[in-house]
């Protein structure tokens, strides 16, 4: 069983775990700077980093008590990017409708957020998986990712096309979701360790 921080619209290898069987630990400390409340995208430009604002950096606060910015119009900004970057992706007509009014909704709490991301992302992929929570702060388990800083360039991964030139791996599953549809989910199995 691993255990993994909620992700804002986790990358490949973060499905990868969780497929394999996961708590998500909603009671660790928020740490900055990781893929709590961020992800990367394939926009024309190469990769790009869209990051939910959190309110007072979220300093030594659990990951369930972190509460989210409006002050700056980072919703306007992930939508126009998503927009931009998969419109023209053979399964955009088919996702954009509920993501758009997801992230559109003002979710007070980053957990919030990212859970209902996550629960349509897994209707998304037609998956059958239970995902486990726990609110308090789980000990460490054998295959603990929570401390790990993902960096999306290091999971290599099973190519596949890409909206904007040459593959990046280890995107946000909404690459993978905008331009496979529900074949990411053999994607993500085939890349399972």
């Amino acid at each position: 069983m691993n255990t993994l921080s909620l992700t804002y619209l986790g990358n490949i290898e973060w499905f990868t775990r969780l497929f394999d069987g996961a708590v998500i630990d909603l009671g660790e400390h928020y740490i900055k700077q990781t893929f709590r409340n961020r992800c990367e995208i394939r926009a024309a430009g190469g990769r790009e980093m869209l990051v939910v604002n959190v309110a007072g950096g979220a300093q030594r606060l659990a990951m369930k008590d972190v509460r989210i910015d409006y002050s700056k119009r980072w919703q306007h900004r992930h939508i126009e990017a998503l927009r931009s970057a998969y419109g023209r992706a053979p399964f955009f007509d088919h996702y954009w409708e509920e993501l758009e009014r997801i992230l559109s909704r003002r979710h007070e709490f980053l957990c919030d957020l990212n859970r209902e991301l996550l629960e349509m992302t897994l209707r998304f992929l037609r998956c059958d998986i239970t995902v486990s929570y726990s609110e308090s702060y789980v000990e460490e388990m054998r295959h603990d990712f929570r401390s790990v800083k993902h960096r999306a360039q290091e999971h290599g991964g099973e190519p596949y096309w890409q909206v904007f030139g040459d593959w990046e791996p280890n995107l946000s599953i909404i690459d993978a979701l905008m331009c496979l549809g529900p074949e990411t989910t053999q994607l993500i199995t085939k890349q399972m360790v």
